[in-house]
């Protein structure tokens, strides 16, 4: 906070300056820096972080600034998290799929939205597969599974075959 005392009379004692009736000052409020305005885009994209806002800023545009998305983005359930009225949160979903497809309108972004690309399914089962199976059982990645039939009986028979690491 900066005080406006222009004009004030002043008053030298030795080396310092006084001024007199400080009562009388009033208060003058300087901004010497704001938060810039972003768009914060996350999840499975390229190259996730901050974006600098920019007027009449959309979704597709937002994500060819990221990078793109990987191939394990599941495009049909794109959320954009914002603020809405009285600062409660609001979920927008997009099917990215579809708009494509259809040349379907973009979304205009916000100051300070979140959009998140969640992981597809299968790109989940893939993680879960990798963290608790072939992390504990390493053959297992380079083994196949065979089912075989037999026509003579009812039973099914299971074989694991393991290949050579390459």
């Amino acid at each position: 906070m900066i005080l406006h005392t222009a004009t004030l009379p002043v008053y030298v004692s030795g080396e310092r300056e006084f001024r007199a009736d400080l009562g009388k000052a009033t208060p003058v409020v300087v901004l010497r820096t704001f938060q810039p305005m972003q768009v914060f885009v996350g999840g499975e994209v390229d190259k996730p972080g901050a974006l600098a806002y920019r007027r009449n800023m959309t979704l597709r545009q937002a994500l060819i600034q990221v990078g793109g998305y990987k191939r394990s983005a599941e495009l049909t359930t794109v959320l954009v998290l914002r603020r809405g009225e009285a600062a409660e949160g609001l979920v927008i979903r997009r099917d990215l799929r579809t708009d494509a497809e259809t040349g379907g309108g973009d979304l205009y972004l916000e100051p300070y939205d979140v959009v998140v690309l969640p992981k597809s399914n299968i790109a989940t089962v893939g993680d879960v597969l990798d963290q608790y199976v072939f992390s504990l059982f390493p053959i297992l990645r380079n083994s196949s599974l065979s089912f075989f039939y037999n026509l003579r009986s009812t039973e099914v028979q299971v074989q694991n075959q393991t290949q050579p690491t390459q």
